[in-house]
């Protein structure tokens, strides 16, 4: 929100100035429209900048399960689990 406003201050005030030469009505008309116009598109900028990399993230985390999910099922391959508790087969000596 403070990077629009700074936009549309900035652009406004530049725009007037530029517009002077050409007459005091021409620059207050056209410094908001000017303004607005930047900030618009400064919004859109950012907005699109946000979803990609939103979208960039839900890529990695998807991978991250993906990885996550294989590296359980190697461990559960490796270790053979045994039906009978563990205490059962310390007392038979395996």
């Amino acid at each position: 929100m403070i990077v629009l406003l700074a936009v549309a201050l900035s652009t406004g005030l530049l725009a007037m100035v530029a517009l002077l030469p050409l007459g005091f009505w021409a620059a207050v008309i056209g410094a908001p429209l000017v303004a607005s116009s930047a900030a618009t598109l400064a919004g859109g900028l950012l907005a699109w900048r946000t979803i990609s990399r939103d979208r960039q993230r839900r890529k990695l985390e998807a991978q991250t399960g993906v990885m996550v999910s294989a590296l359980r099922d190697v461990t559960h391959r490796a270790e053979p689990v045994s039906p009978a508790p563990k205490v059962a087969q310390r007392r038979l000596g395996l």
